[in-house]
């Protein structure tokens, strides 16, 4: 046994997004299948990939977070809503990401940090933001070994 067979991946994870009440992976159609029921032609999931919270990307948008979350403290009275909140971690979750695919109003979304976050913040998809938050904590997602 060696250590780097642990060791924690530097490099993305493809989370295959799931349909938040069947736990269905969600795909760009239905798999055609034959008449045995064999899959002949499947459908593409959805994925985004993301970078694992070991990275030094992922610490590197936390400490960012929180600095902006002092400085715009310092600058305000008012302590932040929990909507400016929710709104920064949607941005630091969407700094994680690197690509994916995903069709939304029938159109791709062509991968950004700005889509991503864009999505994320949606409140119809905050279960979006759940899932890969999910993914990019869960070390086993990016275990080398």
């Amino acid at each position: 046994m060696d250590l780097l067979n642990v060791a924690v991946s530097q490099d993305s994870f493809a989370l295959e997004l799931t349909h938040p009440k069947t736990g269905f992976v969600l795909k760009d159609k239905a798999d055609e299948v034959n008449d045995d029921g064999d899959i002949i032609k499947a459908g593409t999931p959805f994925t985004i990939s993301v970078l694992s919270s070991d990275t030094n990307k992922s610490k590197n948008a936390m400490h960012n977070l929180l600095k902006e979350a002092r400085e715009k403290g310092k600058k305000s009275k008012s302590e932040m809503t929990k909507q400016e909140e929710y709104a920064m971690q949607c941005r630091a979750v969407a700094k994680l990401t690197t690509d994916c695919f995903l069709i939304l109003d029938g159109k791709p979304i062509k991968h950004s940090e700005d889509a991503m976050f864009e999505l994320l913040v949606d409140p119809r998809f905050t279960w979006i933001k759940d899932q890969v938050t999910a993914a990019v904590d869960d070390r086993a997602n990016f275990i080398l070994g």
